[in-house]
């Protein structure tokens, strides 16, 4: 059976979580003061959705921990995009098809 450190768990997750109310408490702050308006709160969800998000998402399917891998080499990403290549089109048929 696997040995869980209880309290490094806890820890953890509390600073995960933490993180996520003491900014949501700021915007609230923020919001109530008058810093953000609807004006700003509108850019900040494009930009975020528009800009932020994608890096996100790119920045994860890019990382690569070569201590983890022991020794090995991380995966060529120039060959792993090319064979997915496919997968950059699939937008087209989904909006093609008038799913959405």
């Amino acid at each position: 059976m696997v040995q869980v450190d209880i309290l490094a768990l806890t820890v953890a997750s509390l600073k995960a979580v933490g993180q996520i109310a003491v900014m949501a408490a700021a915007g609230f702050v923020m919001t109530r003061i008058g810093v953000i308006t609807n004006d700003v709160r509108k850019g900040l969800g494009e930009l975020s959705m528009n800009l932020l998000l994608p890096c996100l998402m790119f920045s994860q399917v890019i990382y690569c921990n070569a201590i983890e891998l022991k020794g090995q080499q991380c995966p060529n990403m120039a060959q792993t995009i090319t064979s997915s290549a496919i997968l950059f089109f699939w937008p087209l048929v989904v909006v093609g098809s008038g799913y959405i």
